[in-house]
């Protein structure tokens, strides 16, 4: 029988890694495009905010999937930092 809910967990840190390698990949070509260095294209706000979101997507999904008692302590704490770090870097975007 499938186990719905860590297939869930699962689904939910791999999309997290997709997400992170699609922003690699657009930025890759678009520094190439502008003559960037790919370092100085992923410090631009939006790809910045949304690999905080992928890194805390991963870690929720870390989180999901662990045992233990230490380890859902760590992911826990790791995606409410990343969550932190997006939505700061998001409102300086904004202001």
């Amino acid at each position: 029988m499938i186990d719905w809910g860590n297939l869930a967990w699962n689904t939910l840190w791999v999309m997290a890694c997709m997400l992170t390698l699609s922003v690699l990949a657009i930025q890759q070509w678009q520094t190439r495009a502008t003559g960037m260095r790919l370092r100085d294209g992923l410090k631009q706000p939006y790809p910045a905010i949304i690999l905080s979101v992928a890194a805390m997507l991963f870690c929720i999904g870390m989180l999901g999937t662990s045992v233990g008692q230490v380890e859902p302590i760590a992911w826990g704490v790791l995606a409410v930092l990343f969550g932190v770090q997006g939505f700061l870097k998001f409102r300086r975007r904004a202001g």
